[in-house]
């Protein structure tokens, strides 16, 4: 990880908890489902939900993550940094949503 922040990633300890619980997911289809009128639904692919804080602080947003589980460590964070900057000038779904 030191050296991926020398080069410039940003790497937060929540990005590694978030990469981690995609792959247990993964390993344990089990738990990645819903239940839908009694009855147990699995899902495909391991999907996931971050907030974001937006820019004013007082609104918060959300940025969906498909296939977390088969990204890299360092295309997770280029997602996050991407998807947090357009989440927070409002050009995500969320945000259009509410507009």
């Amino acid at each position: 990880m030191q050296r991926k922040r020398t080069r410039g990633l940003k790497i937060a300890f929540l990005t590694s908890v978030y990469l981690a619980v995609a792959r247990a997911l993964r390993e344990r289809c089990q738990v990645n489902c819903y239940i839908r009128r009694g009855k147990t639904i699995h899902r495909e692919q391991v999907d996931a939900t971050v907030s974001v804080l937006m820019e004013k602080g007082s609104e918060m947003s959300s940025i969906a993550v498909p296939n977390a589980d088969q990204m890299t460590l360092q295309e997770l964070v280029l997602f996050f940094q991407t998807s947090v900057q357009a989440a927070r000038r409002g050009e995500n779904a969320t945000m259009r949503k509410k507009n």
